[in-house]
């Protein structure tokens, strides 16, 4: 039978855009929630807040709606839950960005950051139930570069003002209502021509029986959720240990952070192209990514410069991201009453990286300590 291609592509295009669209709102109010409490609390206690408790709370939200889908599918798993809860964080978002007390920015802010953890296993899951696994990685990697930039942009103008602004709620609700729109266009397409349930994956098995591209891509779902959650696991303790290396040299400042977001981007798109091509392919460029921390960490401060050091870091962050995100989005695409488990790779991500910067900035680990661990 041959493959309805535009059908496939009109239905990537659409939850890719979703994906886009969703972190370039939440990205950038992060973002906003960051610039905003600077004034109102030392720096220390800024990225405690925003790298240790919105992290949690993005992981709480994940959690929350993960154990909800397994339980009660039909609840959670449907497409006006997401569309109810990006209205219903609607007027926390502007309580933060508005607010001129510190103690209703952070607690507003930290309700949204609950909600936006809800939002990210809300749109992996139409992600993994939509979109064809063929196209999958590369779309996600496209996706998600041009939400990381867009945030990136933004910041760019006043020096962070904008991100501070009032203007900027405006722009926020827009995207907001964006994606709603989105959610539900994909749900009319839905009922009108169902892609597949959470218990029918004929669709991805009839295809993976007639398309060897296809078959190989789908790897991934014969690995064990608890051997890839370790994989996954092991993975971010590197990454977020090798990052905490570097990053907290004084050599690390006065860097290009336009240049180093766009290797973010060129990490994630190029990840996203070799993963859609051959799974293990991306399994083994992510797994040999992790020897760059320990790299950077020898070559920073040492003649060689510093921007271009960092601009690899994030290149080859962009292999991991989309890595731990795909393999997860691939079980739950292709393995019955397992849509619940697309979003458990951001989540295994956000609390290691939380819990250990949480470590990192309590206790002085020295840093051959980092090294061995990391080694």
């Amino acid at each position: 039978m041959k493959t309805k291609f535009p059908t496939d592509i009109g239905g990537t295009i659409l939850y890719a855009s979703l994906v886009a669209v969703c972190f370039l709102y939440t990205g950038s109010a992060y973002m906003s929630q960051f610039y905003r409490l600077m004034p109102h609390f030392e720096a220390s206690a800024v990225d405690m807040i925003t790298s240790c408790l919105n992290y949690a709370l993005q992981a709480a939200g994940i959690l929350l709606f993960s154990i909800g889908l397994k339980f009660k599918p039909d609840f959670f798993g449907a497409p006006c839950f997401l569309t109810v809860s990006l209205l219903a964080g609607l007027p926390f978002m502007i309580m933060m960005q508005l607010a001129s007390s510190s103690t209703m920015i952070l607690a507003a802010g930290s309700v949204f950051q609950l909600l936006i953890g809800v939002y990210m296993a809300g749109y992996h899951v139409l992600f993994a139930r939509h979109v064809p696994i063929r196209y999958a990685a590369l779309a996600y990697g496209v996706a998600y570069a041009l939400g990381s930039v867009g945030t990136y942009m933004l910041s760019l103008f006043g020096a962070g003002a904008f991100l501070t602004s009032k203007g900027i709620a405006v722009l926020y609700i827009a995207l907001a209502l964006l994606a709603v729109g989105l959610v539900e266009w994909g749900r009319r397409k839905a009922e009108s021509a169902p892609v597949r349930a959470e218990t029918d994956v004929s669709n991805h098995t009839a295809a993976a029986a007639s398309d060897p591209s296809v078959m190989a891509a789908s790897d991934a779902s014969g690995k064990s959720i608890p051997q890839l959650a370790a994989i996954v696991l092991v993975m971010m303790v590197i990454s977020v240990l090798g990052s905490g290396l570097y990053y907290s040299l004084p050599q690390a400042a006065n860097v290009n952070w336009n240049l180093i977001r766009a290797f973010y981007a060129v990490g994630l798109i190029g990840a996203g192209a070799v993963m859609n091509r051959k799974r293990w392919l991306g399994e083994i460029l992510a797994a040999a990514s992790l020897v760059y921390p320990l790299i950077a960490f020898s070559l920073i401060g040492e003649g060689l410069n510093n921007t271009v050091t960092l601009a690899f870091s994030y290149l080859f962050r962009g292999c991991l991201t989309v890595y731990y995100i795909i393999s997860f989005t691939d079980i739950a695409a292709t393995v019955p009453g397992k849509l619940h488990v697309a979003s458990l790779g951001l989540l295994i991500s956000r609390v290691t990286e939380a819990v250990l910067t949480l470590i990192l900035m309590v206790f002085a680990v020295p840093n051959l300590v980092q090294i061995l661990i990391m080694a």
